[in-house]
């Protein structure tokens, strides 16, 4: 719980908002509406990719879970972080239970939170950016707000040490 606190009092004071924007603070969020968090991460060695996430609702983890993707040419940390991304969205999904929350996207790699957030063209169109892209399409019909934020490697520990699990 104090590294969860910690690396969103970290978010919040690392999103600058707008003029015509204001941020919550974590304890007025948990107040006014229920907020999930979801900090995903991939991983790449010897052409092996593997991924972890984890979820937590209103700074409690719900779900995490980890995975090897798979082996060759095709696997790289990008292809990696993005199975992270989704099968953490797949789980946000399978727990959301509230109406009107806000869900924290967190993720330690900038070129995917650049692609994801539209602010980095990808050097070519993958099929697994297609996909994470009609998820959050479809997310963002089910809750109030999606937030999508650059967070420190020391701020994912958890995901990064899930989707280092199973390497051998």
């Amino acid at each position: 719980m104090k590294d969860f606190n910690a690396a969103i009092a970290t978010i919040v004071k690392s999103n600058t908002p707008n003029r015509n924007e204001f941020q919550l603070t974590p304890s007025i969020q948990k107040k006014c509406m229920p907020a999930y968090y979801l900090f995903f991460d991939g991983a790449f060695k010897n052409k092996i990719a593997s991924f972890g996430f984890v979820l937590y609702l209103d700074g409690k983890e719900i779900d995490r879970g980890w995975g090897v993707i798979g082996q060759g040419s095709y696997m790289t940390e990008i292809i990696a972080e993005y199975y992270g991304l989704s099968a953490g969205l797949d789980s946000f999904v399978r727990h959301l239970d509230r109406p009107c929350s806000v869900l924290n996207i967190c993720g330690d790699s900038a070129h995917v939170i650049g692609q994801i957030k539209k602010i980095r063209k990808p050097r070519q169109q993958l099929q697994e950016l297609q996909v994470i892209e009609f998820k959050l399409n479809q997310i963002k019909r089910l809750v109030s707000q999606v937030n999508i934020s650059w967070i420190s490697r020391a701020q994912n520990k958890i995901a990064n040490d899930l989707a280092k699990k199973l390497r051998l």
